[in-house]
């Protein structure tokens, strides 16, 4: 047995976030982004609409994963377009990404082809910081940056 592994979809792009770090799986855009936020719970967590993230139009996420890879790190809620469901990927499936640009390799580390299909998914690099893709984290105490309301 390997490790456990979500499947979401944003566009044709398949990434496989580890199952550990999933804190909820919504069926519908978790609440409304404002300025690339969202409220999750208690909490004010940064939004990432995966779509818009890879350069797609017309995004129109239908789920939402809210994601911490570690338990020290601030969770992420993901927007995507669809959730596939759990893959036990065993380490020996991992496969080197295919030739990436430089600045989406900074969000993956591995690829993994499902057997019998010729469809690629692309592993999150654990631990990857919202800065990265342009999301400021929010401090829990503080709240959302000023004149924006959730």
């Amino acid at each position: 047995m390997g490790t456990l592994y979500l499947q979401v979809q944003a566009g044709p792009v398949r990434v496989l976030l580890q199952a550990a770090g999933v804190h909820e799986v919504l069926d519908s855009a978790a609440g409304t982004a404002a300025r690339g936020h969202v409220q999750w719970r208690d909490a004010v967590l940064p939004a990432i609409t995966l779509g818009s993230f890879f350069g797609f139009d017309k995004v129109q996420p239908t789920a939402s994963v809210v994601y911490g890879a570690t338990p020290e790190q601030s969770p992420v809620v993901f927007l995507v377009d669809r959730v596939d469901g759990l893959r036990d990927i065993d380490m020996r499936e991992w496969k080197r990404l295919p030739a990436l640009p430089a600045e989406v390799t900074q969000f993956f580390d591995a690829a993994y082809v499902a057997p019998g299909q010729a469809i690629l998914s692309y592993r999150l690099c654990d631990g990857i910081d919202p800065g990265l893709f342009g999301i400021a984290a929010v401090d829990p105490v503080v709240g959302l940056p000023d004149g924006v309301v959730a």
